[in-house]
């Protein structure tokens, strides 16, 4: 278990898992105790490297917060999502969703996709779906459970 943080680290994670400073890794600690490794490449912002890790879990950077984690001394500090993700090699981060962020509700419409589009869900071909006019969420009728609220 990471000290102070409620998130499990599993002895399994060490051997599957190189060490991050080798790796130009970054170990991210996300809602729902869920977890993910990014790869960091020169140039790219927190942002962008967790931004994929997010949108996949239904969430998005606009309404979460990121921490790097101080272990050793059970705190954690706030990072702009705009920092530089190779200063952070090796470090442990963590992702909140922010508590003040206001729901939005989705408006959806059917719709006939005339132009070429593609699934937000499966990213497959969409001909006949549903689009909500609030976010531009767009989707096939099956895929609908799955869409994040």
């Amino acid at each position: 278990m990471v000290q102070g943080f409620p998130h499990q680290r599993r002895s399994s994670d060490d051997s599957k898992v190189p060490d991050s400073k080798a790796s130009s890794t970054i170990r991210v600690y996300l809602p729902n105790q869920q977890r993910t490794v990014v790869n960091v490449r020169p140039g790219l912002t927190l942002y962008t490297c967790l931004t994929k890790s997010l949108k996949v879990r239904g969430l998005q950077p606009q309404c979460c917060a990121v921490f790097k984690l101080h272990p050793g001394q059970r705190r954690k500090s706030r990072m702009d999502w705009n920092t530089d993700s190779t200063s952070l090699i090796g470090e442990e981060l963590l992702v909140e969703v922010l508590d003040h962020v206001p729901l939005t509700t989705h408006n959806f419409v059917r719709k006939t996709f005339l132009k070429l589009a593609f699934c937000d869900i499966c990213q497959k071909f969409l001909l006949n779906g549903f689009r909500c006019q609030t976010c531009g969420y767009k989707f096939h009728e099956h895929c609908s459970t799955k869409v994040p609220t």
